[in-house]
């Protein structure tokens, strides 16, 4: 428990980096095979017009929780968290329309 309280400044600095770099990973696909056709879709977060924001607010709460601000860095965390929630409930809407569009044809991965 002491070696987590002594680093916790760099577990919050690692978590911010390894969300940073997911932004730019897809998280989600969808294929469908029908006939000979293949149709490949993915999303990434970075793909979105808003994602300089969780990009900015990712890169500050690294920069409070270096400074030992924990508490403070919890505003750009809510921020990015809500921002996360808003575009996957987005992405769950795009993934039905396509199951919708290619039927049995489609898997999500």
């Amino acid at each position: 428990m002491e070696f987590i309280k002594k680093n916790l400044k760099w577990f919050g600095i690692g978590g911010c980096v390894l969300a940073l770099i997911s932004v730019f990973l897809p998280y989600i696909s969808m294929k469908a095979t029908a006939y000979g056709l293949k149709i490949s879709e993915s999303a990434s977060l970075f793909e979105a017009n808003e994602s300089w924001v969780i990009i900015v607010c990712l890169v500050v709460a690294a920069v409070l929780i270096f400074f030992k601000q924990k508490i403070f860095s919890l505003i750009p965390l809510g921020i990015t968290l809500s921002m996360l929630v808003l575009y996957v409930i987005d992405d769950i809407e795009q993934m039905k329309e396509f199951e919708e569009l290619y039927g049995s044809y489609a898997k999500v991965y």
